[in-house]
């Protein structure tokens, strides 16, 4: 279990990444529009960070109101983040393979 000082600055942490990486899945799904199929790595790199900080906010769990906030909307954004990227990995997915087969016929 981790003490007092542990958990704020895994919050305050948890918090920040999970801004950068929502920032960072966003910004990326629409700069990817044109080359989805060779960037779908970059996405799963993304979602996988994202449950990683998912998984460092709801381990040092902070004690006060304001640090709990942060937490919480720390889990949103994270969790946010990993449904985007999985359904922009779902969605090129299909689309590269009907245009496999376009190429193919």
């Amino acid at each position: 279990m981790a003490n007092a000082n542990e958990a704020k600055a895994g919050s305050i942490w948890a918090f920040i990444f999970s801004l950068t990486l929502a920032a960072a899945s966003y910004l990326s799904s629409g700069f990817f529009v044109h080359t989805y199929c060779e960037n779908r790595p970059v996405m799963v790199v993304l979602a996988i960070a994202g449950v990683g900080t998912i998984y460092l906010a709801l381990r040092s769990w902070p004690l006060g109101t304001l640090r709990k906030i942060g937490a919480i909307l720390a889990v949103v954004f994270c969790l946010l983040e990993v449904t985007l990227n999985v359904w922009f990995f779902v969605w090129a997915t299909r689309v590269c393979a009907a245009q496999k087969r376009l190429l193919l016929r």
